[in-house]
């Protein structure tokens, strides 16, 4: 059973969800769920009503990025915040992110 987490759950703009999971960011929108472990993560940053993760990737290479909009600005600042604050020593991981399918209704 995951965890529960005192980073908030973000709800964004067309039913997108993000949140911590154990040592896993979770981002569910739609049909589909992706679970990007914190090792993959280089940086979460809030800009505005929208956040933006940007995973490790080799030297040389360009890193996967995710924006999620639509929620409120309070909530993205401190979920960027504690999520930086709780990232571990970086390493490539890029290949660590799991598209698991439909997600549950």
């Amino acid at each position: 059973m995951p965890s529960t987490s005192p980073i908030p759950v973000l709800r964004g703009s067309g039913g997108v969800v993000l949140q911590v999971e154990d040592d896993d960011l979770v981002l569910t929108g739609g049909r589909k769920k992706t679970r990007i472990p914190f090792r993959a993560v280089l940086s979460v940053w809030a800009q505005g009503r929208a956040v933006t993760i940007e995973l490790t990737a080799p030297a040389g290479s360009t890193p996967a990025v995710y924006r999620i909009g639509g929620m409120g600005e309070a909530a993205a600042t401190v979920f960027a915040d504690v999520v930086n604050a709780s990232l571990p020593e970086r390493a490539d991981g890029s290949a660590e992110v799991v598209d698991e399918g439909p997600s549950s209704p």
